[in-house]
């Protein structure tokens, strides 16, 4: 589970995120540089292939996961 400083991180991003969810449309932007940050640090994944719209799917879909997980007490 993610810490508090991280999670204090993505919270900007929180409505991009839950949009991307609902959505599946997500334009860019600095939450995912928060998630290939947070999946580098704990070996998760490699780094995000920017130019592969799959790879940023699948980060934004880790980063959706990590918040959830963490607003619920890690449940």
């Amino acid at each position: 589970m993610i810490t508090e400083s991280e999670y204090n991180e993505i919270k900007p991003h929180r409505e991009a995120i839950i949009k991307f969810r609902q959505s599946g449309q997500y334009k860019g932007g600095d939450a995912l540089f928060v998630v290939d940050k947070i999946r580098q640090r704990y070996g998760m994944a490699p780094p995000i292939n920017y130019g592969c719209d799959g790879c940023k799917v699948a980060a934004m879909n880790d980063l959706y996961n990590l918040m959830i997980e963490y607003e619920q007490g890690g449940s």
